[in-house]
C-alpha cells in the first residue's frame, strides 16, 4: 500500500486539476517557479524578459497539461519546456550587461529573492549575467542547471534534448570561456589600475 510520504505532490496537483480545481494549478505553479526563475535568468540574462518567459512557460504547461506522460517526474518535463522557451527568447532579444564578477557567484542565481539578503543576491545576478552572456545559449542552460539547479548530466540531458556527454563538452567548454573572460577582465582592470608614466 502507497503510504502518503510515496504520493507524488505533482501528481496529486494533477489529479486535482483534472477534477476541475483551480487552485491546484496556483499551487504547482508555486512549487516550481523559484527553481525556473533561477534558470531562466541564467540564459535569458534579463529580469524582465525571465518574468515574460515564465508566464509563457506556465501558460504553455497549462494548454498541454494532456500531453504529460506521467512516467516521467513532472519537474523534468516543466524544465524542458523552460529550457526551450528561454533559449528561444535568448535568440529573440539583445540585453545589456553591466560588470565583471567571479565565477563562484553563478551560485547565487539559485537563491529566493525574497529573503534577507534579496539585496546582495541582486548584485550578484547582475554582476554575473555578463559572463554567462557570452556563452552559447546551450552552454549557459548547461552551466546553469547543473551549477545552480544541481542537476546530473542525465538529467541536463533530458532537458537540453542530447547526450549526457554532450552536456559534459558544454559545462568544460562554457568554463573554459569563462575562465579566459575573467582572465582577459583582470588584465585589462590591473593595466587600467597603473598609474600614468609623467
Amino acid at each position: 500500500m502507497e503510504s502518503e510520504a510515496d504520493v507524488d505532490p505533482d501528481l496529486e496537483c494533477l489529479d486535482r486539476i483534472a477534477a476541475g480545481d483551480t487552485d491546484a494549478f496556483t499551487e504547482l505553479v508555486r512549487r516550481h517557479e523559484s527553481q525556473l526563475r533561477g534558470t531562466v535568468l541564467g540564459i535569458v540574462a534579463d529580469r524582465e524578459i525571465c518574468e515574460d518567459v515564465l508566464q509563457e512557460v506556465f501558460l504553455i504547461a497549462y494548454r498541454r497539461l494532456e500531453t504529460f506522460r506521467r512516467e516521467a517526474p513532472f519537474g523534468a518535463w516543466i524544465y524542458r519546456v523552460a529550457v526551450r522557451e528561454a533559449l528561444r527568447a535568448r535568440t529573440r532579444w539583445r540585453t545589456k550587461w553591466r560588470r565583471w564578477v567571479s565565477i563562484d557567484e553563478i551560485q547565487h542565481l539559485g537563491q529566493d529573492p525574497s529573503s534577507a539578503e534579496s539585496e546582495s543576491v541582486t548584485e550578484a545576478e547582475d554582476s554575473v549575467l555578463p559572463l554567462l552572456a557570452k556563452l552559447s545559449a546551450r552552454e549557459r542552460a548547461a552551466i546553469v542547471l547543473h551549477g545552480v539547479e544541481e542537476k546530473t548530466y542525465d538529467e541536463i540531458a533530458e532537458v537540453l534534448g542530447c547526450t549526457s556527454g554532450t552536456v559534459g563538452s558544454l559545462i568544460h567548454r562554457g568554463r573554459a570561456k569563462l575562465e579566459e573572460l575573467m582572465r582577459i577582465h583582470e588584465t585589462d582592470a590591473a593595466s587600467q589600475a597603473l598609474p600614468e608614466e609623467g
